[in-house]
């Protein structure tokens, strides 16, 4: 057994680590060899593996995860990718690779953060689950045009991409600086990409649906981001109210109605920066 890091840059031991995402979580290799052949992957993806006969067995990822909180830019890093192959578990192999790459984390970053389904396992290391919120806001809506259009992510990800890299944040108290790596990820969920609009009037692209007479706005991207106002004018469906899948200060300044979030995979933080009692989304765009 081989321990290996950092090698995402070469593409025999990347490819060889393809094999266990799709044993232990399903994704299938062709998808992550599209995934990368398109640009897509993270350059910033560091995994921490552990190798049998040419056959990753254990991992764990991290890669770069700045956050805008409260203003001022907080150097971070999301671990993701924690799988064990099934018949070497139990074996102490996912606490050593997790304590070697923590190690890397306190080295070089300000905290870290990460979304699990089994918060239990991550308590050990210092993990806190940070409780997530939605912002309801009463808006009643009668639309009057019809100017949005349907994205074809992958046929179009050229003009996402130059969007996302003059965007203007989505909020000052709580946002993801770099994900367009994860945006592009979940794209491959059918479902997601179906929410998936390119305003020409705001030169933006929107994540939402309308769902029981309420806008359920998840991103907005674009280099100015627009009113409220001008933002519900672009869709072509009523709607009674908004709720927002992400702290909406950008877009509201009176009080909205905070709700928690029930979900079944939880975000968690080492060392969050996060105020007490702070009400924060982060945006299912950038989950990971």
């Amino acid at each position: 057994m081989k321990f290996t890091a950092n090698y995402s840059e070469n593409t025999v031991l990347r490819e060889k680590l393809y094999g266990l995402f799709e044993k232990v979580f399903g994704i299938e290799v062709s998808l992550l060899k599209d995934f990368h052949s398109r640009g897509f992957w993270n350059n910033t993806y560091q995994p921490f593996s552990y190798f049998l006969e040419n056959k990753a067995i254990a991992n764990v990822s991290l890669f770069e995860l700045p956050l805008l909180i409260n203003g001022k830019v907080v150097n971070a890093a999301g671990i993701q990718s924690v799988m064990t192959h099934p018949d070497f578990r139990g074996k102490g192999l996912m606490k050593v690779l997790f304590q070697k790459m923590l190690q890397e984390i306190d080295d070089n970053y300000a905290c870290s953060f990460l979304m699990t389904a089994e918060p239990e396992l991550y308590t050990r290391f210092g993990f806190q689950v940070i409780e997530e919120h939605c912002f309801i806001l009463d808006c009643p809506h009668i639309p009057v045009q019809n100017r949005l259009r349907k994205m074809d992510f992958f046929a179009e990800a050229d003009l996402f991409f130059s969007l996302f890299k003059n965007r203007e944040h989505l909020s000052q108290e709580f946002s993801p600086l770099q994900y367009e790596s994860s945006f592009a990820l979940n794209m491959y969920n059918p479902a997601l990409q179906e929410n998936l609009y390119y305003s020409s009037e705001l030169n933006c692209v929107l994540v939402f649906e309308v769902k029981d007479s309420t806008l359920k706005l998840y991103d907005v991207i674009g280099a100015q981001l627009p009113s409220l106002l001008d933002l519900c004018a672009e869709i072509s469906a009523p709607f009674e109210k908004i709720e927002f899948h992400f702290v909406p200060d950008a877009f509201v300044k009176q009080r909205v109605q905070e709700v928690k979030k029930e979900q079944t995979t939880v975000l968690m933080a080492r060392h969050s920066f996060l105020s007490e009692n702070q009400r924060i989304k982060l945006p299912i765009t950038a989950a990971f």
